[in-house]
């Protein structure tokens, strides 16, 4: 298995944009990690900490924005 170059967090509620996103991805050697909806994406941005998150900003329930907001607080 190849060494991870980084960890990206997709966020999307279109599973399939988030695979055609994450399969180049793994391709090229980072760690993927996935969430349908922001609840999901906040348990995960808190245990592993991405080096880039990749966002859709328009989902059901908590937006983007929303998500961005809640993530910012949690690193002070």
């Amino acid at each position: 298995m190849a060494r991870a170059n980084g960890i990206i967090l997709i966020i999307d509620d279109n599973e399939e944009l988030i695979e055609a996103i994450r399969e180049p991805l793994v391709y090229c050697g980072f760690q993927v990690a996935t969430a349908t909806d922001s609840r999901r994406a906040i348990e995960i941005a808190k245990e592993l900490k991405p080096d880039l998150i990749l966002l859709d900003l328009k989902m059901p329930g908590t937006n983007g924005v929303e998500f961005l907001q809640k993530y910012r607080s949690m690193e002070k």
